[in-house]
């Protein structure tokens, strides 16, 4: 589920890596919110296997998440912005965790920098002991976050079971989750 908002010039990229998925028996869902540069457009002459959903109106980001998943009916759902690419072994590796892995809401990705792929941009959330926020991971990649592990939250490339997206999401705004799990 892509949420977008004038990102044509993001689609090629993020659509296109959709395509070469190892994992195969997936939707992708493009909630569009009132874009004005074409993106609807380009996505269905495009990528015609992309169902688009065009909002009346900007409601912005996460009403168009909620109506994203709303309209999946899926049992699991992954959450994509359009600004990102990713690798062909993703969501069998997010499917193939949270099948092993029931007992977790989200499952996060490892994410690395779009313009320097050595940089890791997180491997998911943390609090700290002050209740502040910890990005793992971020502007470092060793290796540590290789390993399947449990971490407090997930950013926008995550995965969630139908039923926890529908507890968390359903008409709320919240986007974050007390259990989750890394995936690569």
């Amino acid at each position: 589920m892509i949420p977008n908002w004038n990102g044509e010039r993001f689609l090629p990229t993020c659509l296109g890596s959709l395509r070469e998925q190892s994992f195969k028996d997936f939707d992708v869902v493009m909630v569009d919110d009132n874009s004005t540069d074409g993106s609807v457009a380009f996505a269905r002459r495009n990528f015609p296997e992309v169902r688009v959903l065009p909002l009346d109106e900007n409601k912005g980001f996460s009403a168009a998440v909620n109506a994203g998943i709303r309209a999946s009916g899926a049992e699991y759902v992954a959450l994509l912005n359009n600004d990102t690419e990713v690798d062909p072994k993703w969501l069998h590796a997010l499917v193939e965790a949270a099948e092993a892995h029931p007992e977790a809401g989200l499952f996060a990705s490892k994410m690395v920098d779009f313009y320097d792929r050595r940089v890791l941009d997180g491997a998911g959330d943390a609090l700290r002991r002050s209740g502040l926020p910890l990005r793992l991971g971020h502007g470092e990649d060793r290796g540590q976050y290789d390993e399947t592990a449990f971490v407090f939250g997930a950013c926008a490339g995550r995965l969630c079971t139908g039923a926890t997206c529908w507890t968390m999401w359903g008409s709320s705004t919240r986007t974050s989750s007390p259990t989750a799990r890394t995936g690569t």
